[in-house]
C-alpha cells in the first residue's frame, strides 16, 4: 500500500515492522545528491541470458491501480554488457517496453537511468513530490526488469545516495554506510522488488521521528510516524499527536485482527510547494 497526498510543506511518513530479509539478485544504486534540481541517477546490474530480451518500466503500480507509472521522468538510459555500450529500441506499440540483443557470454547488464522529477500536474507518484528541502523516493520510477518476470521474486541489494545534512526515513530498514563526495550513503535492507517499489523513501533536510504505541494483536511491533518539512517550525504538531495517531494503530488491530504477517506498509502525506 503506498499513498501519496499534496498540500503545502511537510511530508508524513507511518511505517509498520518489517519482514524477514529477501535474497538480493539485482542490486539498486540510486544517486539522489542532486534531488533539490529535481534530478536522480540510478544504476542496475541484471543477470541475464543471451539472445533477445525485453525490458519494461513498472506500468501498474501498487496502491495507484493503474497503468500510471511516470514513464516521462526517464530522460537517459545507457545499457552495456561487459563494458560495450548495447543499442536498445522502444518497443513500436508499448512505449513502456525496450528491447536489447544481449550479446554471447554476456551474462550481466549494468544499466544507467537519468530521471527528471515532475514539477507539476500527475497524482500520485507521478505528480511533484520533491523541494529543495524534501523529496520522496517513488522506487516504481527508477528501475527496469525483464518483460514477464515475477517483481516479487526479484530480489534487490539496495544503496540510496542523499545530500549531506539531510535525513532518511522509510519503511525498510535503513543502515549508513559512509559518506561519498557530496553525500551520504546508505544501504536498505534486503527486499523483493516488489516490495522495494511498494516501500518509497522519505528525505529530506528538516526530518523528526515520532514514536507510536503498539497495540494488540502484537503490541510490541515498533510503530512510528516520520515528519519531513521545509523548516523546523513545520515539524511542529499538536501536544496529542502521538496519542492520537496510536489511536489509529488500535483501530487497525481491532479491524483486521492481526500485523499482516509483519509486512511493512508506508503512507506518506507530501504537502509540497
Amino acid at each position: 500500500m503506498k499513498c501519496f497526498h499534496r498540500r503545502g510543506a511537510a511530508l508524513l511518513f507511518l511505517a509498520l515492522a518489517s519482514i524477514p530479509a529477501f535474497a538480493a539478485d539485482m542490486p539498486v544504486q540510486l544517486d539522489a545528491r542532486r534531488i533539490a534540481e529535481r534530478r536522480v541517477h540510478t544504476e542496475l546490474t541484471l543477470q541475464v541470458e543471451p539472445g533477445p530480451l525485453t525490458l519494461v518500466y513498472p506500468k501498474w503500480i501498487p496502491g495507484e491501480h493503474a497503468p500510471s507509472g511516470p514513464l516521462e521522468t526517464m530522460i537517459g538510459l545507457s545499457i552495456r554488457a561487459g563494458g560495450q555500450p548495447l543499442a536498445w529500441q522502444r518497443d513500436p506499440i508499448d512505449n513502456f517496453a525496450i528491447t536489447v540483443t544481449v550479446p554471447p557470454g554476456g551474462i550481466e547488464l549494468d544499466i544507467a537511468i537519468d530521471s527528471g522529477l515532475p514539477v507539476d500536474g500527475g497524482g500520485f507518484s507521478a505528480g511533484p513530490t520533491s523541494t529543495s528541502a524534501l523529496a520522496v523516493i517513488s522506487w516504481n520510477q527508477y528501475v527496469l526488469l525483464p518483460k514477464g518476470s515475477d517483481a516479487n521474486t526479484i530480489g534487490t541489494s539496495t544503496t540510496l545516495v542523499i545530500p549531506p545534512g539531510w535525513h532518511l526515513a522509510g519503511a525498510l530498514e535503513a543502515t549508513p554506510v559512509g559518506n561519498v563526495e557530496g553525500g551520504d550513503r546508505y544501504r536498505l535492507e534486503p527486499a523483493s522488488l516488489a516490495r522495494l517499489i511498494d516501500s518509497p523513501v522519505q528525505i529530506g533536510r528538516y526530518m523528526r521521528a515520532v514514536a507510536l504505541e503498539g497495540a494488540p494483536p502484537a503490541p510490541a511491533l515498533k510503530h512510528q510516524i516520520s515528519i519531513g518539512a521545509d523548516s523546523n517550525a513545520a515539524l511542529e504538531a499538536p501536544a496529542d499527536f502521538a496519542k492520537l495517531y496510536s489511536q489509529l494503530v488500535a483501530e487497525a488491530g481491532r479491524l483486521f485482527g492481526s500485523r499482516m504477517g509483519g509486512t511493512t506498509r508506508g503512507c506518506s502525506h507530501s504537502q509540497t510547494t
